[in-house]
Order: structure tokens, then sequence, then C-alpha cells
């Protein structure tokens, strides 16, 4: 058990009662009315909660309160959705909402008035989208190593064009796709290849969004073990519609000049 944590000490009007309300909520009474004093302490998970009597406590007038920080507050209240809370009153359980400060929050009010704020940090605008274009990059980089032509594909929109060095431009899904899978079949016959994308910039535009960056390229020779490598530069074009997945809509890729000789020539 983490022992480096804050718990929250509450007022109860009765333990019993307390107790009995946060075993619905899948939490564990560690006393269980055998204290020998008016005292209770529940758990679940990290959550830890302390709780005192006191007999005389007015629900309504109860201005105490905490917060529990956890990993999915929408996942946490469609669970305890099922016991049919009242929305408002004593108890009560409110609807997740997003809040202006970050968070994703609901809130629970127990039976003695405690209001409970319950909430996960809220990615800041746009970055679950600058997410979904780094997890892209890296299905694409993955599926280029292992010479899989349908990570590649998949990503591709029906009017993809693909531009690479020393080719003609590629037009369409069904001619991309066949350009890269022929691409792949022949590297792969001949060589141990490994390619690694860097990314420099990545921008949100509504629903068009680009990623730029860099790459190296390093191939082994099958036959004789001979190693090589290029350097260069690539720009993805994205677009979706509506609450769409991303789709790459254009790549274009560079090779960086070789490195001069230094001998004037």
């Amino acid at each position: 058990m983490r022992t480096d944590r804050a718990e929250p000490i509450l007022p109860s009007r009765d333990l019993e009662e307390t107790r009995q309300f946060y075993r619905r909520l899948g939490f564990e009474a560690w006393w269980d009315g055998k204290a020998p004093w008016d005292y209770e302490i529940v758990s679940r998970g990290n959550l830890v909660m302390h709780f005192f009597l006191e007999s005389g406590l007015a629900p309504g007038a109860n201005e105490t309160s905490c917060y529990w920080r956890v990993a999915d507050a929408g996942r946490l209240h469609a669970e305890l959705s099922a016991l049919q809370l009242p929305v408002s009153g004593i108890p009560r359980l409110t609807a997740p909402i997003d809040q202006p400060w970050g968070m994703h929050e609901f809130t629970i009010v127990d039976p003695s008035g405690n209001l409970l704020r319950v909430g996960h940090q809220t990615p800041p605008p746009g970055q679950e989208d600058v997410q979904a274009l780094h997890a892209i990059r890296e299905r694409l980089q993955a599926g280029e190593n292992a010479f899989d032509g349908d990570a590649l594909v998949d990503m591709m929109t029906d009017d993809f064009v693909l531009m690479v060095p020393n080719e003609p431009v590629q037009v369409g899904k069904a001619q991309c796709e066949a350009f890269v899978r022929r691409i792949l079949a022949e590297q792969q016959a001949w060589f141990d290849r490994r390619i690694v994308y860097v990314s420099e910039e990545v921008a949100i535009r509504g629903n068009t969004s680009f990623d730029r960056g860099m790459f190296s390229f390093t191939v082994v020779v099958k036959h004789d073990g001979s190693t090589s490598g290029v350097t260069g530069k690539y720009l993805w074009l994205y677009g979706r519609s509506g609450d769409s997945d991303w789709k790459m809509s254009r790549a274009i890729l560079s090779l960086d000049d070789p490195p001069e000789s230094g001998d004037g020539c």
C-alpha cells in the first residue's frame, strides 16, 4: 500500500450508514464497527477516507469536501451509475463534465453531506489529436520495418498522393498501395533494413494537420553484409471528416545531399 498520500478525515452522522453507503461504492470498511472509538476507515485501492462520528451533523449544512483524483473518471462514473443514486438531494451522484480548469469531473454527496469531487486531468485542447498523429507515425515506422504493407495502406485516404525520391508520383490509394507493396517486397528480398522517423513539428488546423520531421534509413545487404544509410526529410499531410480517425492524404519525402568530399571537385 502506498504510504505517501493524504487521507481526508470527514464527519459522519451515523457510522453504520456511512459504512453501508461506501460499501455500495466498492469500499471496504477497516474496523467494521469494532473500533474501540467512534471512528471508521474505508478504502478502495489507493482511495482511503477516515470518518469520525458527529451525531448532530445536519447533512444539508455540511460544507466538508475532498477530492479523488482517478485514472478515468468517466469509467468510474459509469460503474457507480449502476447504483441508481439520485442526481439531486442527499445522497446524490452528478454527471461528469469537462471543467475549464482542465479536469473531467463528477461529484458524489454521501448521506452525511460530504462532497466528494472525482476527476482526472484532461489533455490540453488538440493534445489528443497530436497524440493520435504520433501513434500513426509509430505504426507506420513499425510497419515499414516489418515489411508490412497493410500498416501503411490502412492509414491512406482514397485520394492519397505519394512523392518519394527518384520515383514517379503515385496518385490515388490503389496506385500507392501497389507501389508500396512492390517496394517492400523487393527490399525484403534483398535487404535487412531499419527506418526511424523523428518528428520536428505536428500542427492541427481543424480537420487538417501535418507532421514534419526527418528520417534515417539503414540497410544491410543480405548476400554480403555491406551496410549503407541515408537521411532525409518528410512531410505528411492528414485529413479527417467529423469525428473520424485521421488519415494521411499526402506523403512527401526527400533525401539529404551527401556530404561534400572536401577535395574541391
